[in-house]
């Protein structure tokens, strides 16, 4: 995934998790609203699980030994 991919991936969830505070919506909005950020959400984690995987790596091997 590149960098401006990313950065736009952010940007989205932000924007969502912004209008997630925001106190004036309907119950629709809301729920599509949270339905976004739960799968903007998951792309994150999905994109940044190896760097997460090679850290606890590296830390787990430190520790051991």
């Amino acid at each position: 995934m590149t960098r401006r991919t990313l950065r736009s991936l952010w940007s989205q969830y932000f924007r969502v998790s912004k209008r997630l505070a925001e106190a004036d919506m309907s119950s629709d909005e809301r729920r599509q609203a949270e339905r976004e950020a739960r799968g903007l959400r998951d792309r994150l984690v999905v994109n940044y699980s190896p760097l997460v995987k090679y850290v606890a790596g590296r830390i787990s091997g430190r520790m051991a030994g």
